[in-house]
C-alpha cells in the first residue's frame, strides 16, 4: 500500500469517525476509537490517565457541552505522517469550535479552543 493509501486508510477509520462521535458527542462511537491499555498525558493541564479516566472526562465535557446547548466541531492538521507497514505515526495541531447558543438579541458565543 503507498503512503497516500495508508493515510487515506486513517481517514476513513480513525480520524472521520473520531470528528464524528465528537460532533456527536458520542462517548461510546468515541471509545471504540481507543486501544484498552491507553495512557493519555495532557501536558498544559499536567493530567495523566489510563482509557476510563480520560472516557470519564471526556463524557463529563460532551455532557457539559450538551447541558449549555453548544454545537461541536473538530478539525486536524496534520504537520506530520509517517507509516511504515502496520505502524504510523502522525503529529498535528486540531481545532474545537464550540457554538453556543445566544442569550435573546444577542449575538451567539464562539468559543475556539
Amino acid at each position: 500500500m503507498t503512503d497516500a493509501g495508508a493515510f487515506e486508510e486513517l481517514n476513513h477509520d480513525v480520524w472521520r469517525p473520531f470528528m464524528e462521535a465528537y460532533t456527536q458527542r458520542d462517548t461510546a462511537a468515541f471509545a471504540q476509537l481507543y486501544a484498552p491499555d491507553l495512557i493519555r498525558v495532557e501536558a498544559a493541564t499536567r493530567w495523566v490517565g489510563g482509557l476510563d479516566a480520560y472516557l470519564d472526562r471526556t463524557a463529563t465535557f460532551f455532557e457539559d457541552m450538551t447541558d449549555r446547548g453548544a454545537t461541536i466541531s473538530i478539525a486536524f492538521r496534520f504537520v506530520e505522517r509517517v507509516v511504515d507497514g502496520p505502524i504510523a505515526s502522525e503529529r498535528g495541531i486540531y481545532r474545537i469550535d464550540m457554538l453556543l447558543p445566544a442569550e435573546a438579541g444577542q449575538e451567539p458565543d464562539i468559543l475556539r479552543i
